[in-house]
């Protein structure tokens, strides 16, 4: 799973630099987001930030574990959420095969898209904080991925961390 968020931050860096953006803010601001998992043993918050010129992008990500279970929580902000988020996923999209599933749903008022590979036990959401704008300038994205538990377990946690105080800092 590691090796996906590297990809991930490394296409996010390609993409950022067909298109502008304005993102006000720093990835700083985003940390303290990333909370303190009671029973879990979080890493330090890691922070990337690219700009140039009028183009800029955000990516805070922080690691979590537990005995053999993992988890990653990242907010990406700016024209890199196009490589996570596709305009296309709408509310109700639905698609199961064997233990595997991938659905788009409202949840709490955002719409998420979830996996989950029951026989893998590992799953994602990826939060939709702000729109992804059809040119692909600009969006936001709370992920949060895990391994080696249910998938109610992965929804719970993901669930404790505060997605509005996120979409607020936008």
């Amino acid at each position: 799973m590691k090796k996906l968020w590297i990809v991930m931050v490394i296409l996010s860096f390609l993409l950022i630099l067909q298109v502008s953006v304005a993102v006000s803010q720093t990835a700083q601001d985003f940390v303290p987001l990333l909370i303190n998992l009671s029973g879990w043993e979080g890493s330090e918050p890691e922070t990337v930030e690219l700009a140039i010129q009028d183009m800029k992008g955000i990516v805070v990500s922080r690691d979590y574990s537990k005995g053999d279970q993992s988890l990653k929580a990242g907010i990406m902000v700016g024209q890199q959420t196009t490589g996570m988020w596709n305009s296309t996923y709408q509310e109700g999209f639905k698609m199961e095969a064997g233990s595997n599933l991938m659905e788009v749903k409202k949840q709490d008022g955002y719409i998420i898209m979830h996996t989950y590979n029951g026989d893998e036990k590992e799953g994602m959401y990826i939060v939709l904080l702000q729109e992804v704008s059809p040119d692909g300038s600009s969006g936001a994205l709370f992920v949060f991925s895990y391994e080696g538990m249910d998938d109610s377990e992965g929804q719970k946690l993901a669930g404790k961390f505060d997605w509005g105080a996120m979409k607020s800092k936008l």
